[in-house]
């Protein structure tokens, strides 16, 4: 009877072991996710075992391979919301993300964003800590939707460059960011930039229609900041290009024009993107060129785009 026992035991636990193995592998198709209560107690068991850590420990802290021990946190706050306008949250980015690992990739991102490096690299660069999604090889298209859908949801974020590099090694995917400003000088801006949105956000007045609002903050930006006609072919008036640039500044060209909408409607109940494009331009002489524009596009209906 005793054999018996333990032979139906072993069977029970080695079935266990299957169905833990079997929703590890195979969650995506199940419909399940990590963050979901029972996966993400999945993971974090799976993980500690492998590692060798107590259950729960695992996938909590980052990786301190892939962390830099000089990263700094960059000030992560935001400006006093209106007291008539609820607050958009932009995803129109994340939303348009259509599979699991590149949406686990953006959210890891966005984590990694706001821890900089204190020296720049030798390109001149600050590199953020790698963001990594584990039991993922992810393609450099993902990767790159992922990177772009995170820049167009978070114009907050204004001290990243257009850089990035990536690994994909043992099933895991690794992306690193970098920026172009220490984070000391990251910090000291978002309080800037926070208190230049405060002030356009509290002379907005009560029970305006979308349309409204979008003309006051087109006003507000308008009366803020002048074109960077130098930034067109000065490639290192990165600013200009970025909120700060905008509001900050009060010179930019037409990304940082757009981004600074789309930070400020964000704070007025508005959803509104920015869209990247090329448009035809007729000059004097009658001859045309094709010209690359970053612009705002608020979505309600009736909505208007400016480019």
């Amino acid at each position: 009877m005793k054999k018996f026992l333990t032979a139906v035991m072993t069977l029970l636990l080695t079935g266990l072991i299957g169905m833990f193995g079997f929703l590890v592998l195979y969650h995506d198709r199940l419909g399940l996710a990590w963050d979901d209560p029972f996966t993400g107690f999945l993971q974090n068991a799976l993980e500690a075992s492998v590692s060798g850590e107590p259950d729960g420990s695992a996938g909590g802290t980052p990786d301190t391979e892939n962390s830099d021990k000089n990263a700094s946190s960059v000030l992560q706050d935001a400006a006093s919301a209106s007291a008539n306008y609820p607050v958009f949250h932009q995803t129109a980015g994340l939303d348009s993300l259509t599979d699991s690992g590149s949406r686990a990739l953006y959210q890891e991102l966005l984590k990694s964003a706001y821890a900089i490096a204190q020296k720049a690299n030798k390109d001149g660069y600050y590199p953020a800590d790698e963001a990594t999604v584990k039991h993922e090889e992810l393609s450099e298209k993902q990767i790159r939707a992922a990177v772009l859908a995170l820049r167009c949801d978070n114009p907050q974020i204004f001290w990243l460059s257009n850089q990035y590099s990536y690994t994909c090694q043992a099933g895991n995917t690794s992306v690193q960011l970098y920026g172009y400003l220490p984070p000391s000088k990251c910090s000291e801006l978002v309080k800037k930039l926070n208190a230049e949105v405060a002030s356009v956000i509290a002379g907005i007045p009560k029970g305006l229609s979308e349309l409204d609002r979008e003309i006051y903050l087109f006003r507000a930006i308008a009366k803020r900041c002048t074109y960077d006609n130098a930034a067109v072919t000065d490639q290192t008036r990165l600013a200009a290009h970025e909120v700060t640039g905008a509001l900050v500044d009060g010179m930019a060209v037409c990304e940082g024009y757009a981004r600074a909408m789309q930070l400020l409607a964000s704070y007025c109940g508005l959803d509104c993107r920015t869209v990247s494009g090329r448009a035809t331009a007729s000059r004097t002489c009658g001859t045309s060129s094709a010209l690359t524009a970053t612009g705002i596009i608020s979505i309600p209906p009736g909505a208007t785009a400016t480019f």
